[in-house]
């Protein structure tokens, strides 16, 4: 007797490999796109760390001045307050009345190793794009290229409830207490990552002694 028999080979059809060759392409776009996030997650905290690390710097080495150009070199007496002579210390004015007894920002000839008081830091402005594109330390020395990318910028104004500049009036003080919009000094200090437009902002007062 004759015997006939017949095997068939499985496999996989060409559609069934398409369908596999889609999924698999589908979870590693979903992957790579994790990976991804993952990394630029990381890097924006490392650019977070190095912000805060510069901004205490900075605020450190202003707070450690006096707070203003007509305070003693101890901080008694205030600079609004009286001298035993009778002559007053006057505080340094942001706005410009004719003639200022000072302004903010640097006296004379000081420059950043020899700043003394609070407000010479208003308006510095120092880092990536501007002049060689350094940021300098207290002793005006160079801070090197760790952070090569970086900008800040430095803002110093009495504090104003209403949000703007001060024009000093003077008063006649009773007392040398630290009780008007005068004996504190606001210091904001912005810093920048490249070419970005808005930074991350740190502030702290300086009060008048």
């Amino acid at each position: 007797m004759l015997i006939l028999s017949s095997s068939r080979t499985a496999g996989v059809s060409l559609i069934e490999m398409i369908f596999a060759i889609l999924i698999l392409a589908v979870a590693l776009v979903g992957i790579a796109a994790s990976i991804g996030g993952g990394t630029s997650r990381s890097s924006d905290t490392l650019i977070e760390i190095q912000a805060v690390a510069l901004a205490q710097a900075y605020l450190d080495e202003i707070i450690g001045k006096r707070f203003d150009e007509g305070n003693a070199n101890s901080g008694i007496p205030p600079c609004r307050g009286t001298l035993p002579d009778g002559n007053r210390r006057r505080c340094s004015e942001k706005l410009e009345p004719s003639p200022p007894p000072r302004e903010f920002g640097p006296d004379g000839s000081e420059t950043r190793a020899s700043y003394d008081d609070v407000d010479d830091y208003d308006g510095l402005e120092e880092g990536f794009g501007i002049g060689g594109g350094e940021l300098f330390d207290a002793n005006g020395d160079s801070r090197g290229t760790e952070y090569a990318n970086f900008r800040v910028s430095v803002v110093v104004d009495y504090y104003d409830g209403s949000g703007t500049d001060v024009e000093y009036t003077p008063t006649t003080p009773t007392d040398e207490e630290l009780d008007d919009m005068y004996d504190a000094k606001l210091i904001t200090v912005t810093v920048f990552f490249g070419a970005d437009t808005e930074g991350f902002v740190f502030s702290a007062y300086k009060s008048n002694f």
